[in-house]
């Protein structure tokens, strides 16, 4: 809409400034430029406001993806403890014939203890063979919902090792 009346209402102005307050004076300065040419400006746009507001709401939605881990992780430990509850509640006989022939508490405690982490590995074995086309999925609901776009989709591998450095 170049030379023609009354036909542009946006006008993107790229700078080399690298700053936010350099953009800042560079929109003020084109802002007082239009003006003087006897262009009105109704509004100016920068993309470090953009960028901000898209922050904040991403900001919004990983603290509440993150409140969902910490329950998800809360009710994971509780469905484990009582999964072991009931399995010394099941084994007490087995348990009752390892002290019979003579099994220490160390030894009861060391066969409950790897049963638990065995049921641990396990599913975290099983979350990790999930994870990867449900947080597929959640990427791309996620990008139409919020953006109207696809999002990049990248599956950090250092997750896989729950932060333990592996």
């Amino acid at each position: 809409m170049v030379h023609q009346r009354d036909h542009a209402d946006m006008a993107v102005v790229r700078t080399s400034a690298t700053t936010p307050d350099g953009r800042r004076s560079m929109a003020s300065a084109v802002e007082t430029a239009y003006e003087n040419a006897g262009i009105p400006v109704a509004s100016i746009l920068q993309i470090d406001d953009e960028r901000l507001e898209i922050n904040s709401a991403f900001d919004i939605l990983i603290a509440l993806l993150m409140i969902l881990v910490l329950l998800l992780s809360l009710v994971g430990g509780l469905g484990l403890m009582g999964t072991m509850s009931l399995n010394v509640l099941e084994r007490s006989r087995e348990i009752g014939v390892m002290r019979a022939f003579g099994g220490s508490n160390r030894s009861v405690f060391r066969v409950v203890v790897l049963e638990g982490a065995a049921v641990g590995v396990m599913s975290w074995l099983l979350s990790l063979l999930l994870a990867i086309p449900l947080t597929r999925l959640f990427c791309d609901v996620i990008g139409h919902s919020f953006l109207d776009m696809t999002l990049t989709y990248r599956y950090s591998a250092a997750a896989l090792s729950c932060g333990w450095g592996w």
